[in-house]
């Protein structure tokens, strides 16, 4: 899974790397923990803003993180009889899925 501070947005413009982390079981078995010099966020009436990272080298999400979004993703793809691409967020230390759409 791949994973960001702020707005995915970041991913599919291109303007920020993401960290990435591959889940085995209940056990993250390998990880990717890139430099993020910014974030993006959503200021008011929809504009997106640049912010700076603090700690570039810190991870975007704990590996209890991962394994969680992991578990629930294994779940969507069970349900659905297939693999499928799930976008998630993390808002008040809470997971919640946001969308979910075929490969």
């Amino acid at each position: 899974m791949k994973s960001v501070f702020g707005m995915i947005e970041g991913i599919w413009s291109k303007q920020v790397d993401s960290d990435t982390f591959v889940v085995r079981g209940n056990k993250v078995f390998k990880e990717k923990i890139v430099k993020k010099r910014i974030k993006l966020y959503v200021k008011q009436r929809g504009k997106i803003e640049k912010r700076i990272v603090s700690e570039p080298f810190k991870e975007s999400i704990s590996h209890a993180q991962a394994v969680e979004i992991a578990n629930m993703v294994r779940s969507v793809n069970t349900f659905y009889n297939r693999p499928l691409n799930v976008k998630w967020t993390i808002a008040n230390n809470k997971i919640f899925l946001l969308q979910v759409n075929p490969q």
